[in-house]
């Protein structure tokens, strides 16, 4: 999002907290939309699920390119890209962690190292697609393009593993352990 926000300014003059709050919506949102997300790919499985924000994410950026106003940053940028986030986010962490009880918090950690990771690759491209004249839109459509296209096409790769799926000779521990391990309460 930082590389959007100065040639935002110069062409709209919105200030910093303007168009810092399209990038708050959107981490709102997809806080709140990966809860939801993350029982739906449960039910209807992690391929479709990270499909249909594969679409989002690529649909509100590329909606963003034709940002006339704060408002449609707003809806386009914060609340269906932040959407597509919550859904795509969620479906490799949560298949994972179902195909590697065993080493959940390895799992976890490359999941999310890797969905942060990506700012790596993508602001870059992103400083690079803009060039010289910070053309914004131009960035925005062509990224929500890219995004869309390589999203859906990595989510053909997610399943859940059978029911009753383990790795071998994997042994859960017992029910009453489970139960002290997830006990949070203050004491």
């Amino acid at each position: 999002w930082s590389i959007f926000v100065v040639p935002l300014e110069q062409d709209f003059g919105w200030t910093r907290a303007e168009l810092s709050l399209a990038f708050t919506i959107a981490s709102v949102t997809f806080v709140l939309v990966m809860i939801w997300a993350g029982r739906l790919q449960d039910r209807i499985g992690p391929r479709i699920v990270c499909s249909a924000g594969g679409v989002l994410v690529g649909l509100g950026l590329i909606l963003a390119s034709f940002t006339p106003s704060l408002v449609w940053l707003y809806l386009t940028y914060g609340l269906i890209h932040g959407a597509g986030i919550g859904f795509c986010y969620i479906c490799p962490l949560a298949a994972g962690l179902k195909w590697f009880p065993d080493k959940r918090g390895l799992v976890a950690g490359l999941t999310v190292g890797g969905f942060g990771g990506g700012t790596l690759i993508f602001a870059p491209l992103g400083v690079h697609l803009m060039g010289p004249g910070m053309d914004w839109s131009r960035t925005f459509m062509i990224m929500g393009v890219l995004f869309l296209a390589v999203i859906i096409a990595m989510s053909q790769l997610l399943r859940n593993p059978p029911a009753g799926w383990k790795p071998k000779g994997w042994r859960p521990a017992p029910a009453s352990l489970r139960a002290q391990v997830r006990n949070f309460s203050p004491p």
